[in-house]
């Protein structure tokens, strides 16, 4: 494993703490690292090994992976197609909606959970379906300018993942 860094998130703009990554390499996606924000993860192709923390997972096209804030995580790709995308987010967004959205709790009072969101999870199509359109919502930007209604949209989908 790589030396652990702290990664400042990349946000586009700094009231708007929300960043969607596209990793480009094709084996060591994303290098162990940490940063304030939370984080899921979509395998878009292939097959990865994702380290949390201590917990190694091998993970499919189409799982979604939630990493907690200030958590080790690196994506290691195990089959020559491996992508992934990523979107890392503050739970600050939500608070304007008055909602304590905070994955880490769950998790952590269900301990037979694991991070990881399958085809098989009841949730999984309403998930999958709003991290595709904020995906494609944020493809969609031109030069990185958020207007008003991108960040409505993006704000949104969030809101309906994490209250799924």
């Amino acid at each position: 494993m790589n030396q652990s860094q702290y990664r400042f998130e990349q946000f586009i703009e700094r009231d708007f703490p929300l960043y969607i990554s596209n990793p480009t390499n094709k084996i060591v996606l994303t290098q162990s690292h940490y940063h304030k924000a939370a984080e899921l993860i979509l395998v878009t192709q292939g097959t990865v090994q994702i380290m949390i923390g201590t917990n190694s997972l091998t993970c499919e096209k189409g799982d979604i992976i939630f990493v907690p804030s200030l958590t080790m995580h690196e994506v290691i790709g195990l089959s020559e197609d491996a992508h992934i995308r990523g979107i890392i987010y503050e739970f600050s967004l939500l608070e304007t909606f008055h909602i304590q959205a905070d994955f880490q709790t769950l998790l952590q009072n269900k301990p037979k959970l694991m991070p990881t969101i399958s085809a098989k999870h009841p949730c999984y199509e309403r998930l999958y379906e709003h991290y595709n359109h904020m995906l494609t919502v944020y493809d969609a930007l031109s030069a990185g300018a958020l207007s008003i209604s991108s960040k409505m949209q993006l704000q949104s989908y969030l809101l309906l993942i994490n209250a799924d």
